[in-house]
């Protein structure tokens, strides 16, 4: 079993895009489905969408009809997680919890070019196989200029790993992964529907929404 299945595509995202020359402001939307011994489960799915203004990031996670969304201001060194309760929308403020990722000294892994191309959300992307700990995955591979992940966590106080170099990507993006678990039993599928830099970002989910509760 993953430790976390949600945190696993992020993690994989983030290997390949921490470090790149930057926006300002960038977002994404990634979707996570969850494959159990050959079949899809139906609630092992969720829609991340992360997004940053080069000083706070959100991040909001839709998993069935559950939503929540945390707002990290870095200035203000607060982080903000907001839910559904009953129909209504209730926060919570709080301290920015620190935390240095285990691969915040660099990817210990290895990439293998296989030349198999594809087209994802207007990007040529390269299918490269990925090992580390153990462990296989498939990625697709593109090159997105001026998109730079790592803004998302040190937005939280947290160390982004230092990215792989592959040759001819300079900034490398994770679109499309598939990542098994070590005993083969489950595979983890992650699709970025949606990238954006600079004024094509909307900044309006960086906000609390109005009337909601903030409790600190």
């Amino acid at each position: 079993m993953f430790r976390s299945t949600r945190a696993l595509p992020l993690l994989l995202f983030l290997v390949c895009a921490a470090g790149a020359p930057s926006y300002a402001q960038v977002s994404l939307t990634m979707e996570v489905q969850q494959e159990k011994k050959g079949n899809l489960v139906d609630k092992g799915s969720s829609t991340m969408t992360i997004i940053s203004d080069g000083e706070r990031f959100t991040v909001t996670t839709m998993v069935d009809e559950d939503d929540s969304t945390i707002i990290y201001d870095k200035p203000n060194k607060t982080m903000t997680t907001i839910t559904r309760s009953d129909g209504r929308l209730v926060g919570v403020r709080m301290p920015i919890i620190s935390a240095r990722s285990k691969q915040a000294d660099g990817f210990d892994g290895t990439f293998e070019a296989t030349g198999e191309k594809k087209e994802i959300i207007g990007y040529t992307a390269e299918k490269y196989l990925v090992a580390n700990d153990g462990v296989t995955s498939e990625m697709w591979v593109a090159n997105v200029p001026g998109f730079d992940y790592g803004l998302l966590p040190e937005g939280a106080g947290q160390t982004a790993p230092a990215p792989p170099r592959i040759p001819g990507i300079p900034n490398p993006v994770v679109l499309e992964g598939h990542t098994p678990s070590k005993n083969g039993k489950e595979v983890i599928h992650m699709y970025i529907r949606a990238v954006a830099a600079g004024d094509a970002v909307d900044l309006s989910r960086m906000e609390v929404p109005a009337g909601v509760e903030i409790n600190d």
